[in-house]
């Protein structure tokens, strides 16, 4: 990316404080980044000779990657992305093929998202449980540990074409972390031949044609968060919501007190 001075030759006769917030919007933005869900996070982890215990690795989701020359520009520049690197926890890291240096952010189970493909919403669903399954005569116990992270995304075609698809998500336990699900309105924008388009990254973005709608565990039902006043344009996805939830408080996944939100987004490019 071209220096700001580059075309501004008064540049470096600004205030610093001017400056530092020009340089700061040379960098890339981080706002909400999607990780990709990949088969094989989940990893055996030794307990004793007769039982064992699987976690889910979340340094196996890939790490998100970008590239700036800026910190080689001058000193000033070195200190914004200083405090970019901190503020967003990444990583340099040198790659000897390049010859360049890349900036690496890994996912956060805290706060980040991770994107499951429609085509993989069945292996994502079961895959702690297959361990269990290939073991199950064998004389050794085998335990899955809770995955950790709380939000996901999925295409929205998921809930229209899948019926009872939160039912079935929360009859397995571990699954019980989940408290944020994003629906992705334009997930086919990410798509080429039903798999993530190479090379690119995604983030979410806001859509405002629903609200938040959230499980209301006593009514057994979503409803409009903030008691936002019920439009009749949200029948069709409440619909889909209601038939894909029943059943859902009845299962193993399903804690006394677990918080859901739902949320209808977009994404963009990074």
């Amino acid at each position: 990316m071209t220096a700001p001075g580059a075309g501004f030759p008064l540049f470096p006769y600004l205030p610093t404080e001017l400056r530092l917030l020009i340089w700061e919007e040379t960098l890339p933005k981080i706002r909400r980044p999607l990780y990709i869900y990949r088969v094989g996070c989940w990893r055996k982890q030794p307990v004793s000779e007769t039982r064992i215990r699987y976690e889910f690795e979340h340094r196996h989701l890939g790490d998100l990657k970008f590239h700036t020359s800026l910190p080689f520009v001058n000193r000033e520049t070195r200190y914004v992305v200083s405090r970019w690197i901190h503020k967003h926890g990444i990583k340099i890291v040198y790659d000897a093929a390049t010859e360049t240096f890349v900036f690496k952010r890994s996912f956060n189970p805290q706060s980040d998202v991770m994107f499951i493909p429609s085509a993989k919403w069945i292996q994502f669903n079961h895959d702690p449980w297959l361990p269990i399954y290939i073991r199950h005569f064998e004389s050794i116990e085998v335990t899955v540990s809770g995955p950790g992270f709380t939000h996901i995304a999925m295409p929205v075609t998921i809930i229209e074409r899948k019926r009872y698809f939160l039912r079935e998500f929360f009859y397995r336990w571990a699954w019980g972390t989940i408290e944020k699900m994003f629906f992705v309105t334009n997930a086919q924008d990410m798509l080429e031949e039903n798999a993530i388009k190479a090379g690119q990254q995604w983030e979410l973005n806001s859509f405002t044609g629903f609200p938040i709608f959230v499980w209301n565990s006593e009514r057994r039902l979503f409803e409009a968060h903030n008691n936002v006043p019920y439009e009749t344009s949200w029948d069709s996805v409440l619909e889909k919501l209601q038939e894909a939830s029943a059943g859902m408080m009845d299962w193993h996944g399903w804690q006394e007190g677990h918080q859901l939100e739902v949320h209808f987004v977009s994404v963009n490019r990074m």
